[in-house]
């Protein structure tokens, strides 16, 4: 059996495996590298073959060790296993106790050294830097770039309640003054009481992984990553932005102008909308607004007429062909500029003499 196939079958129960097993490892790599380098292109034939023969033997002679402690170490652990079954079987037949193998000492402190490992390690998890990431999600005219700001951190003493959702902060802090006890106390005597506190308050909030000791804080940033707080209008604009740049197929929007001014819903969503459509996504959008409804020139258009008694007419067209046909009903026909007028102009005399207001003020 070739060394790299039977390495995986010795199971790491001495103390030096992990050292052998890194050894073994880098001895192979070692042994891959040099193949790379091709030595014959820089040594003799002999120098090569020697330099590959002296690895190889490396190699073995690591695993032979490893070999070798783990005969012994396993040989001293079946040894005593056999002398405490013939002891139990013993005592069972005489009624009688013997005298224990061993004081226990060991097993005892390898225990406690194997916790307070485990405890520093998750202390030191906890001690993790904060990790930042940001995301632009939009402009806000005359204020510039705005991004979503998330934040990573480990619980600490400036930690705050909404970092961490679902947990108490209070429970998640004596999580960790029970761990840094543990750790500090390791050899006491109430240490062991010390761990069954920690595994109640464990259990009780349902913590079995260092996920809930991570906050989690996300905010809205300047590009000069000072926090703002945007308005509810400028939060609208924020989303739809983000939004309408998402590489999607599809886009439903529900009255995006709410909120918006005219002005920046021409100037900045509209054309994003009607470039969606050059790029055959489909854009389906539920609005009141002029500028969105008409200027977008929409491939279809969706009109709904109320009749009383919850009943509408539905009626589709587009104002290409200057039509709106009842979905039920063929004949029933209306022109898509005069509906268009009404719906979003409040009629046609309206719009006529805004148009009116308008040139008189510019002539």
């Amino acid at each position: 059996m070739k060394i790299t196939e039977s390495v995986d079958l010795i199971i790491d129960a001495d103390p030096n495996s992990e050292k052998y097993e890194r050894d073994l490892k880098t001895a192979k790599l070692v042994n891959k590298k040099i193949e790379e380098i091709n030595p014959e292109f820089y040594l003799d034939e002999n120098d090569a073959n020697n330099l590959r023969l002296l690895l190889q033997k490396m190699s073995e002679s690591i695993y032979e060790r490893r070999l070798c402690d783990y005969i012994e170490d396993k040989s001293v652990e079946l040894t005593n296993y056999t002398i405490n079954t013939i002891k139990r079987i013993a005592d069972k037949s005489s009624d009688t106790v013997s005298r224990p193998s061993t004081s226990g000492l060991k097993d005892f402190c390898m225990g406690r050294i194997k916790l307070l490992k485990s405890v520093t390690h998750i202390l030191d998890v906890l001690k993790t830097d904060e990790i930042s990431e940001k995301e632009e999600i939009g402009t806000i005219e005359g204020k510039g770039i705005f991004y979503i700001k998330k934040s990573f951190k480990m619980l600490s003493q400036g930690s705050k309640t909404d970092s961490f959702p679902g947990y108490k902060i209070t429970e998640l802090k004596h999580i960790v003054d029970r761990l840094r006890k543990i750790r500090d106390q390791i050899f006491d005597i109430d240490v062991a009481i010390i761990v069954d506190e920690l595994k109640t308050i464990c259990q009780e909030n349902s913590i079995n992984s260092i996920i809930p000791f991570i906050g989690r804080k996300k905010i809205v940033v300047n590009e000069n990553d000072i926090e703002y707080e945007p308005s509810e209008g400028e939060k609208g604009i924020l989303l739809l932005q983000n939004k309408l740049n998402t590489d999607a197929d599809a886009f439903f929007l529900d009255e995006p102008e709410l909120g918006m001014g005219n002005s920046y819903i021409d100037t900045d969503i509209r054309p994003i909308i009607s470039q969606l459509g050059k790029m055959r996504k489909y854009v389906i959008i539920a609005t009141h607004n002029a500028n969105i409804a008409v200027r977008t020139l929409p491939y279809t258009s969706i009109y709904r007429v109320y009749t009383g008694n919850d009943v509408y007419k539905t009626y589709t067209g587009n104002p290409f062909d200057d039509k709106l046909i009842n979905v039920k009903d063929e004949s029933d026909i209306k022109s898509w500029t005069d509906e268009s007028m009404k719906t979003l102009e409040g009629s046609k005399d309206a719009f006529y003499e805004r148009k009116d207001i308008y040139e008189s003020k510019t002539n």
